[in-house]
């Protein structure tokens, strides 16, 4: 068990009382790539909060894997900050909005295997804002 830490506060228990050798912050780095950074730095507490069912392992990968894509749409000296063009799920607009694209993604996704054809690429998730 490495995952599912939400805060800088479990992870240190987690390695403190021997749970765990290592903490891992997988998803929430597709989120926020300076996340682990801040945590040392003592700039952040937890991960972002996003508005996702954090259960629901199948919406939670396509997020993480539609906001790599995002990152890699333009090169690190374009960028203001890491996170620029990064989906902000913690804002439940942005989350909503997400949901209906996934949605849609799924059911093009279930037409494509219907058809016996490969799945490939991931969601190219549009912000609202």
């Amino acid at each position: 068990l490495t995952g599912g830490f939400r805060t800088a506060r479990a992870m240190v228990d987690a390695v403190t009382d021997g749970t765990t050798d290592g903490i891992g912050l997988g998803r929430p780095t597709t989120a926020e790539p300076d996340l682990p950074a801040k945590i040392l730095r003592g700039e952040c507490l937890s991960v972002p909060d996003a508005k996702l069912d954090q259960d629901d392992y199948m919406l939670t990968s396509t997020a993480s894997n539609a906001q790599m894509w995002q990152m890699g749409k333009r090169s690190f000296a374009e960028l203001k900050n890491v996170c620029d063009d990064i989906a902000d799920l913690s804002d439940p607009k942005e989350a909503e909005n997400f949901k209906k694209a996934a949605a849609t993604y799924y059911k093009e996704m279930k037409e494509t295997a219907e058809r016996n054809e490969a799945i490939h690429g991931v969601l190219m998730y549009k912000n609202v804002a």
